[in-house]
């Protein structure tokens, strides 16, 4: 699975939340240029891009009922903020 957010998520979150600011950490040829689904592809696997999240488990079920290897890009709300934290029990949840 291949979490496609084209920002620099942690980066972004830094500057955000202990900074004030956000600048310079949008990578958008990753969701645009970049055709992860052609590369895969051309490796041998099954692949597919799910844009939409209630699509996610049906991806799941097509990729393990696949016999062989499979890859599913899953495209993430770049607005959206990681939960994140320098062990499990310090994990930070965000909004």
């Amino acid at each position: 699975i291949i979490l496609n957010k084209a920002t620099l998520s942690l980066i972004r979150q830094t500057q955000k939340y202990a900074d004030g600011y956000e600048y310079a950490v949008e990578m958008k040829e990753n969701q645009d240029d970049l055709d992860y689904v052609k590369v895969a592809e051309g490796f041998g696997c099954r692949a597919e891009r799910v844009e939409d999240p209630n699509n996610i488990r049906n991806a799941l079920k097509r990729a393990n009922d696949f016999d062989g290897p499979s890859v599913i890009e899953v495209l993430v709300e770049e607005c959206t903020d990681c939960s994140m934290g320098i062990s499990v029990d310090s994990i930070k949840e965000f909004e």
